[in-house]
């Protein structure tokens, strides 16, 4: 499914600027406003970083992006970091490091992973003290890709295994 992704990754975010994905991102940040604030964030099959560019203005202290195509993650990487530089953010040189918005604001991370495969991920911005996972674990195009039952249930084990307690 990966060189799918590779070889659509174009057209694909042409689509996500389409009217109804601007009416989509609408309803998902009201739909997740309660829980983002300063919450640690992880996006399940992130693809171009539509949705993981947004969590951190809408109040995630970190995010981390999971996706099985090395091309959609480049992007997702360039899009972070061209909205960040007109921020005015620094320390963005490296493409596959993890990047700060700023000396001290959150984070983004990017994972080449296949979500459909249970995996534990480790966020940023853990403070001492905290748990481990996720306050948030978001996928807005992932469990459409399961191919079956077992699939679906590995998608979920993944969630699961990544939700803190409580989150």
């Amino acid at each position: 499914m990966s060189s799918q992704y590779d070889t659509i990754q174009a057209p694909y975010d042409l689509l996500r600027e389409t009217s109804i994905a601007c009416i989509e991102r609408e309803n998902v940040q009201t739909a997740i406003a309660p829980f983002i604030h300063g919450a640690r964030v992880l996006e399940l099959a992130c693809g171009s970083g539509f949705y993981t560019r947004e969590f951190l203005p809408w109040g995630a202290r970190a995010v981390v992006g999971v996706d099985i195509s090395e091309r959609m993650l480049a992007e997702a990487r360039r899009r972070v970091r061209v909205g960040a530089g007109a921020a005015g953010a620094v320390g963005l040189d490296d493409p596959s490091s993890s990047f700060p918005l700023s000396n001290d604001s959150p984070r983004v991370d990017f994972i080449h992973a296949d979500c459909g495969e249970p995996m534990l991920y480790k966020p940023r911005g853990k403070d001492e003290g905290e748990g481990e996972g996720f306050d948030v674990v978001f996928g807005a195009w992932l469990l459409n890709y399961a191919a079956d039952r077992e699939g679906l249930v590995r998608m979920f084990q993944n969630v699961c295994l990544n939700l803190r307690e409580g989150g």
